[in-house]
């Protein structure tokens, strides 16, 4: 179950993974807003977010 937290400039995904909640990088909320605009699924987003991070 997936669930957002968003604040004042900053949205921040959790996601439990094997029983444990990994927190990923805060992003934009205009990127967050893209994303969202752009209708992909959450996991797709999330790995496109996992490559622009982390590749």
């Amino acid at each position: 179950m997936e669930y957002l937290q968003l604040s004042n400039e900053t949205a921040m995904l959790y996601v439990p993974c094997d029983q444990v909640r990994f927190q990923l990088l805060a992003i934009s909320l205009n990127c967050f807003n893209f994303l969202v605009d752009t209708c992909l699924p959450v996991l797709e987003w999330l790995t496109l977010i996992q490559i622009l991070f982390f590749e």
